[in-house]
């Protein structure tokens, strides 16, 4: 299985929030360990202090230590401290569920917290139950905990506003790269410094990237274009002068003849498509045009022996449809698709015209023997043959379907193969003219 990457807000996020519970946390268990040893502390103090008194009061002579026990009794009972006198055999006077422990020291024994302190040969012991104390430190425990919480989800909810804050220059300057025309990077708008050092070097070194891209693709486009200017006139003149000598020679010396024509005129129209894929960047002059006039242009420019093969699959709502664009490209987006289909397939070839809302979808339908799925991406990159068409030793170039896709996308529509059990259908839609008739 694979995760999905997650994107650096909530990588930002998650990591504030989890240092905010940690820290939360730790505040927590750290305010809990300081009341607890302050709230013994505190007891310890009060029960040393009510046994120095009882042990002072023995002290004085003549005492009577059951006397003095149970006056110290009633003068603590409101403080619930408890009293007992020990002597060297044992308990003496006061409360007998004491313990004795060693003067100068204080000891848990059971839920009692138990100080003494000597009196001359007594001892003097205060004792106080810690059940009301540990019930006061466990709802300073829940109270701790339930801080940390509400300050964990409180951080949590902050963290996600801090990290959009923190990244928002990086999602700005995201999509502004997302702007950038692909044939036309030297143009990118990367918006203005976001007083950051790290995104603004960022947003400068993507600056220069584009600037060498464009300039990059500006000569590359300039040599295709002259190029292919400069091999247009010597071809012509190649197939008219071939033309000529089939005509002078006759048809029993035309096999060659022909064979080298038919060579020259493929040259040509490479020559041709490559001319428009290097020049145009933009479409200038756009027109309503009917989707079925186009199609059936296209088909009338195909040679009139495979005319016969071209179906078109229309109703009444899909006659009608329009888009807005150049007859010229169009026309030769579906002069390439339909020679692309019959080139692959013997059988008929059908045009499907289809409406779908405010698109229009033109599906090209052969029964050859389809595009693989791996390939379906590929096959629109110029000069890429899929693996059927060099088994098959189809003649091509590769250009014909890169053509189609700039025109395409020119056009604000797209290009791709649809599933197909047998066959290819390359589906071409378009958006729906937007100028009434």
């Amino acid at each position: 299985m694979r995760i999905a990457p997650r994107s650096l807000a909530t990588r930002v996020a998650v990591a504030t929030a989890l240092c905010i519970v940690a820290a939360s946390a730790c505040v927590a268990l750290t305010s809990q360990f300081i009341a607890d040893r302050m709230a013994r502390t505190r007891e310890d103090t009060t029960l040393i202090d009510a046994a120095e008194t009882f042990a002072l009061e023995l002290r004085v002579a003549g005492a009577d230590p059951a006397e003095v026990s149970a006056d110290e009794t009633r003068e603590l009972a409101h403080a619930a401290i408890s009293v007992a006198i020990y002597d060297a055999h044992g308990w003496l006077a006061g409360d007998k569920a004491l313990s004795r422990v060693d003067p100068g020291t204080c000891r848990d024994v059971g839920a009692l917290r138990i100080c003494a302190r000597p009196a001359r040969a007594l001892v003097a012991v205060a004792a106080r139950d810690q059940r009301a104390l540990n019930g006061q430190l466990r709802l300073i425990l829940i109270a701790s905990a339930l801080a940390a919480l509400l300050t964990s989800i409180g951080g949590a909810l902050g963290a996600g506003a801090i990290a959009r804050i923190v990244t928002g220059p990086l999602e700005r300057l995201r999509s502004a790269v997302e702007r950038v025309p692909e044939r036309d990077p030297q143009s990118a708008e990367l918006g203005t410094a976001a007083g950051l050092a790290e995104v603004d070097a960022l947003r400068v070194t993507l600056q220069t990237t584009f600037d060498r891209l464009g300039a990059a693709l500006s000569q590359s486009r300039r040599f295709a274009s002259d190029a292919a200017h400069e091999l247009r006139t010597p071809l012509a003149t190649l197939i008219g002068e071939l033309e000529l000598t089939s005509e002078q020679l006759g048809p029993e010396s035309d096999h060659g003849i022909a064979h080298a024509l038919r060579l020259a005129r493929r040259m040509s129209t490479l020559v041709d498509r490559l001319l428009i894929l290097a020049r145009l960047d933009e479409l200038r002059d756009r027109e309503r045009l009917e989707v079925r006039e186009l199609v059936e242009e296209a088909i009338d420019t195909i040679v009139p022996a495979l005319r016969g093969r071209c179906v078109i699959d229309s109703d009444q709502q899909s006659d009608l449809a329009a888009v807005d664009g150049d007859r010229a490209l169009l026309v030769a987006t579906f002069v390439n698709a339909l020679e692309n289909a019959l080139k692959f397939s013997e059988d008929e070839v059908r045009v499907q015209l289809r409406g779908l809302g405010d698109r229009v979808r033109v599906s090209i339908i052969d029964r050859g023997p389809g595009v693989d799925e791996a390939e379906r991406e590929s096959v629109f990159a110029a000069f890429y043959r899929t693996t059927a068409s060099r088994a098959g030793m189809v003649p091509g170039h590769g250009i014909g379907l890169a053509l189609i896709a700039h025109v395409m996308s020119l056009h604000g529509g797209s290009a791709r193969f649809a599933d197909r059990q047998a066959g290819a259908q390359l589906d071409l839609v378009f958006p729906g003219a937007t100028r009434a008739e």
